[in-house]
């Protein structure tokens, strides 16, 4: 997220100093569609209910990953 706002960043002050030009309608447009993806993704590949229906039990997992990285971390 750093990097995309530096780059973001860098565009509008180039566009401010009049060395390129920035169709913003065009941004808004694109940044909107992924977004709209980006959700649909994360909705997509976080759906607990098909964990549990594979019989995985998803707290315990993660309780167990936790403990065994903060102990040898």
């Amino acid at each position: 997220m750093f990097v995309a706002g530096a780059v973001a960043g860098l565009l509008l002050y180039l566009q401010q100093q009049q060395i390129i030009s920035i169709n913003m309608e065009k941004l808004r447009e694109s940044s909107a569609f992924i977004i709209t993806a980006a959700a649909s993704f994360f909705d997509k590949t976080f759906q607990f209910g098909d964990a549990t229906a594979l019989g995985i039990p998803l707290i315990g997992g993660i309780s167990a990953g936790l403990v065994i990285g903060l102990t040898r971390g």
